[in-house]
């Protein structure tokens, strides 16, 4: 992956802002609230009013004049921005709405694209959701940015208000996305979830695809973010899109370990993989997860701590990386601790692995490691069966 500096991150942040950015306006032609928040099938009436404010609207999207954008933006976005909105409004909204965006998208103009992106992402739909999708190949990584943006704005919305997509359609974009992180051709089913290190074949996959997988180090992050998104909420129908965005992070970022080399190993690149061994640990304090869940995630905290033993102590003592790996290695051990507690029916207790990572003491780190993941380690064993060449 590319390297990229602190300004790219500022730059791409402000963006997002200045576009969200909403100027005092006049409540003009603005779709009545009862409407908004009405939870029967749209009539002919209704629907109408939907199709007009749509037509009033949407076209200041793909003005050259800034301003006629952002009043546009302000317009249509403001209806979604209800706390009340409803399913049913949703649903005619976007029937009108997303094909306007899609328009947009593909006028050729940067910014009416993010735009419509972020409203895509905001509607919440299966049909915008789809359109967000699409651009996550884009050649523009502004525009993947976006695109990874809005479906975290999709898959929160689902996961926290009011879902206008089923879960299977939610646990479809969560497959699209995994798919970005890394790619598997023919995925299907829960393909996706399975522990990507085959045994007896640990190396495999390793080559970054650059056609299917995302190279940029920020969209990455972005990606990763999106699929976090995924893992919120406590509506009970959604457990399934909770389990499955859980258990894609925990096998993507596995092996995306495994397919970054070493000689290009940058601070952005572990940040991205601390974003996911992090999300995975706090998943814990609140969330159930699975016996499936559990394996998996015991295995992205092993590769974890051998990918900071394979990494930590080669690096200079004043590189930045080795704090990152160290935070690495930390939430690593907490998920170990907690999958041990749960799968053994005791105590969680620390092993101390990363103490003596911190403490500079390479020698105790080793042994407590090996412990671990050794050949005849703990986790080489009943019920946990890693096995030791998966470690090699």
């Amino acid at each position: 992956m590319r390297a990229h500096g602190v300004g790219r991150k500022v730059g791409l942040a402000a963006m997002v802002a200045a576009l969200w950015a909403m100027p005092a306006v006049a409540q003009l032609d603005d779709i009545p609230t009862s409407l908004v928040r009405e939870r029967e099938i749209l009539n002919a009436t209704q629907r109408g009013q939907i199709q007009a404010f749509v037509a009033a609207h949407a076209p200041g999207l793909t003005s050259q004049e800034a301003s006629v954008r952002n009043q546009a933006r302000t317009s249509l976005r403001r209806p979604l921005m209800d706390n009340d909105v409803s399913v049913s409004f949703r649903i005619g909204y976007s029937a009108e709405l997303t094909p306007k965006l899609r328009e947009a998208v593909r006028s050729g103009n940067r910014e009416a694209a993010i735009a419509a992106l972020l409203l895509a992402g905001e509607l919440a739909t299966a049909e915008a959701a789809q359109l967000a999708a699409g651009e996550l190949a884009n050649a523009d990584p502004i525009l993947r940015y976006q695109a990874a943006y809005a479906i975290g704005l999709t898959l929160h919305t689902a996961a926290k208000r009011s879902p206008a997509m089923t879960p299977a359609q939610c646990e479809s974009l969560i497959t699209a996305v995994g798919q970005r992180v890394k790619f598997i051709p023919g995925v299907t089913g829960t393909a996706d979830e399975a522990d990507p290190v085959v045994a007896g074949n640990p190396s495999a996959p390793v080559a970054l695809n650059p056609a299917q997988e995302e190279t940029d180090p920020w969209v990455l992050d972005r990606l990763m973010r999106s699929l976090a998104a995924a893992m919120e909420g406590e509506n009970p129908s959604f457990e399934s899109v909770r389990s499955k965005a859980t258990r894609v992070l925990c096998a993507k970022t596995i092996v995306r370990m495994r397919t970054e080399p070493a000689t290009k190993l940058d601070a952005m690149t572990l940040e991205v993989l601390l974003r996911g061994a992090q999300t995975v640990e706090r998943s814990f304090n609140t969330a159930v997860h699975d016996d499936k869940t559990q394996r998996l995630a015991i295995a992205l905290g092993a590769d974890s701590l051998a990918f900071v033993a394979r990494h930590f102590f080669a690096l200079p003592e004043d590189d930045e990386r080795r704090q990152l790996l160290s935070r690495l290695s930390n939430a690593a051990e907490n998920i170990v601790v907690w999958v041990r507690g749960l799968m053994e029916n005791r105590r969680p207790e620390s092993m101390g692995i990363t103490a003596a990572l911190t403490s500079g003491n390479e020698r105790t780190f080793r042994e407590r490691l090996e412990q671990l993941i050794g050949r005849d380690g703990l986790l080489m064993r009943a019920p946990y069966n890693l096995g030791p060449e998966r470690f090699r």
